[in-house]
Order: structure tokens, then sequence, then C-alpha cells
């Protein structure tokens, strides 16, 4: 009999198979990068949130869903406000939804990686960055004056 007509022949009770581990679903292969630790706790505390009211959970996933909106909505202003927000809302849903662990996981995964190249440049290229973002800064300034008639920064 091919494993086909076997698993027809099963029915729904024993076709019902345990959903796939984290690492399963990841692809346990050598190249995937350790899993942060932040996402190794939230996954022990979901068994816990699992068990809130109904009432509860809805209010938690519409306080991440406000946290990730307000985060992305402050990032033109200065200030570390998109990068603090939106992944406690990440966080906070990942207790909910797959999608958003995998999401989170993915921006501290890259967090990580930008945090390791910016402590890795020597003192050119760090003075160089410096130079570009005044740089940056001035020009967006010029531009706005320019387009709305702001007064120049020195007096006179």
């Amino acid at each position: 009999m091919s494993e086909r007509a076997r698993s027809e022949d099963a029915g729904p009770a024993d076709s019902a198979a345990p959903p796939p581990e984290a690492d399963e679903v990841r692809g346990s292969g050598s190249e995937s990068p350790p899993r942060p630790a932040i996402v190794e706790r939230l996954l022990a505390r979901r068994d816990r949130h699992k068990k809130r009211s109904k009432a509860v959970r809805g209010a938690w996933v519409v306080a991440g869903f406000l946290l990730i909106v307000g985060g992305l909505a402050i990032g033109v202003l200065p200030g570390p406000g998109p990068v603090i927000l939106v992944p406690l809302g990440l966080a906070m849903l990942a207790l909910e939804f797959v999608w958003a662990e995998r999401l989170l996981e993915r921006a501290l995964v890259y967090a990580n990686r930008a945090k390791e190249g910016a402590t890795g440049l020597n003192g050119w290229q760090k003075a160089l960055t410096v130079c570009l973002a005044l740089l940056l800064v001035a020009g967006t300034y010029a531009v706005a004056a320019w387009l709305w008639e702001l007064p120049g920064p020195l007096p006179g």
C-alpha cells in the first residue's frame, strides 16, 4: 500500500500532527544565525499569555499595533522613537502571532549586524560618516529654507 493511500485511510484523528517546532519552521540549517535571547524569552512567556482572557489578549494586540503605528508615525522626528517603539510593538504581537515573531527575530538579527558593522569602523570611517550626516542635515535645511522661505541660520 502506498504512503498516500495509508494517509488517506488514516482519517482526520490520525492526520492531526503537532505543529512544527520553531526551528523546523525557520529551517534548522547551520546557515541560520542563532535566535536572539529576547525571542527565546518571549516564546517562554507565550503559554502564560495564551491563558489570559480574550479581552485582555485583544487589548494586547491593539496596543501592539498602536505602538508600531506610533513608532512609524514619529519616524520623521528626531530621536530613537521607531527604534524603540516598533520592536516593542512587534514583541507584544509576537505573543499572539508567528509572523510577528519572525519579523521581530529578523529585525533583531539585522540590528545586531548593523551594530557590529558600526563598531568595526576605524577613525576615518567614523569621521566620514559624521561629515556625511552633517552634510545631509545642512542640505535638508537648505532645501526647506528655499521651499518655505525659512530664516537663515545666521542673523542679518
